[in-house]
């Protein structure tokens, strides 16, 4: 928290979006988000936790049983893709044409500025 809060804080907020218990519920408690953005209490518990919580969670977590899946890129279908994408690519111009694609890039670069801005205040 320290020395990246914006970061810690929406990870923690990311988090609990995807994976919190009660994010979908109608709950004004949001008692899982507070615990996720509690993270001393949380740690403060993992160091009481005892040896067998350890144990269990390592023997879970890296068991004998495994699979290996080897891949091998194909060159045929990487070629084909990137044909397939510069037709697709060709045709978007061709209908956009010289004043879309310049509208278009227009929009890029003020998205760009707008999320690069740095805030006039500093953050607490």
């Amino acid at each position: 928290m320290e020395n990246n809060p914006a970061s810690q804080i929406f990870s923690s907020l990311i988090g609990y979006q995807l994976y919190g218990k009660d994010y979908n519920k109608d709950s004004e408690s949001c008692q899982d988000l507070k615990v996720r953005l509690n993270e001393i209490s949380q740690l403060k518990k993992l160091r009481d936790e005892p040896e067998s919580f350890w144990l269990y969670l390592f023997r879970k977590t890296f068991t004998n049983v495994c699979a290996t899946v080897e891949g091998k890129p194909s060159v045929a279908a990487v070629e084909e893709y990137a044909a397939k994408e510069e037709e697709r690519l060709e045709e978007q111009c061709e209908s956009l044409g010289d004043d879309g694609l310049r509208k278009c890039g227009q929009k890029i670069e003020e998205a760009i500025e707008k999320n690069t801005v740095r805030l006039a205040y500093p953050l607490p």
